[in-house]
């Protein structure tokens, strides 16, 4: 096919480290969904992200993170629940120091507000076991301080 590129071939076994985190908002699901829920809207409350791009390839909803760094990161939609308030991805490429990354962000109802939490699996690459749990856990509590921000608007 003239024009197309091959995905990098990525582990679907499960990653041996993990990270949850998690943040509470007194805004609605809804609200926090609509914050949240658009695959390419990332860069909205993100802060660490400057742009994200979607592209559909070889059957598969891709999301191209720009960095504000400059550095990119390529991932795939794997699972998508709109009734369930969450979504699934994994990293294919890119600037981040891990491997075999699968991670879902979801919302939840928590008593009169809302319960967000990012969860995932994946390997070290590259670094120790500590740096890329760090990494990790810092992309997550800056993007939920984000989304709390954002929805509390």
């Amino acid at each position: 096919m003239q024009g197309s590129t091959s995905l990098p071939q990525v582990s679907t076994s499960l990653g041996e480290l993990g990270v949850t985190k998690s943040a509470t908002t007194d805004a609605s699901p809804g609200k926090v969904w609509s914050a949240i829920g658009d695959f390419a809207g990332i860069a909205k409350w993100h802060p660490a992200i400057q742009s994200a791009t979607i592209e559909e390839r070889d059957g598969q909803t891709l999301r191209l993170l720009v960095l504000n760094d400059g550095a990119t990161v390529l991932e795939a939609l794997v699972d998508w629940d709109d009734a369930g308030r969450s979504y699934t991805y994994r990293i294919l490429d890119g600037a981040m120091p891990v491997d075999g990354y699968i991670s879902t962000l979801s919302v939840t109802a928590d008593g009169d507000g809302s319960r967000i939490e990012w969860t995932s699996t994946f390997d070290a690459k590259g670094v120790s076991r500590d740096e890329a749990t760090g990494v990790i856990s810092a992309v997550y509590e800056s993007g939920l301080a984000g989304i709390v921000d954002a929805v509390s608007a």
